[in-house]
């Protein structure tokens, strides 16, 4: 009697073994997307957080360019990007002459989807040195969309809210 493997059982083993790798290639594609936008939303809110933080640690002296207030703006006509800024006129949105402080990628196949200002921007700013938060346009909370490029929500997508209290959350 012969010891070993007949050419039958290597070829089922290796289909079998051909099988269940096209199964977990499938799935960790499909997981790394999903991966990709929590990480986006998580960085979306640390990003608030941190202009928030910016403005709680500042204070305000005469004499010096400092700014009114920090805060984060949103482009709808941008949705690859965000930005963290200075707001040195006080008048809660960002403008070219403010100070910007960070241009935030967003991380590839992944967009803003909307927002819930209804207009092509969202400036979300915290005042120096109490940190109190102001929505623009004037709302008393607002939502960021992202989702997955070429994604359909509510599956694909996640909703970031921010209260005027300075409440953050993230929803699916």
């Amino acid at each position: 009697m012969k010891k070993g493997f007949t050419l039958i059982e290597v070829l089922v083993v290796t289909a079998v073994i051909g099988i269940i790798s096209i199964m977990l290639v499938a799935n960790w594609t499909k997981n790394e997307s999903s991966s990709k936008l929590q990480r986006t939303a998580q960085e979306v809110v640390l990003s608030i957080r941190s202009a928030q933080d910016i403005a709680l640690n500042s204070f305000k002296s005469s004499g010096q360019d400092v700014p009114y207030s920090y805060g984060i703006r949103f482009d709808k006509d941008i949705d690859s990007s965000y930005l963290i800024f200075g707001d040195k006129n006080g008048n809660n949105t960002y403008q070219p002459s403010d100070i910007l402080i960070k241009n935030v990628l967003i991380e590839s196949g992944i967009e803003i989807d909307s927002l819930s200002s209804g207009n092509n921007n969202l400036n979300i700013v915290f005042s120096i040195p109490d940190g109190f938060t102001t929505i623009n346009p004037s709302s008393t909370s607002a939502s960021i969309v992202i989702k997955k490029s070429n994604g359909i929500c509510p599956q694909d997508c996640k909703t970031i809210t921010i209260m005027n209290t300075g409440q953050v959350s993230i929803y699916e």
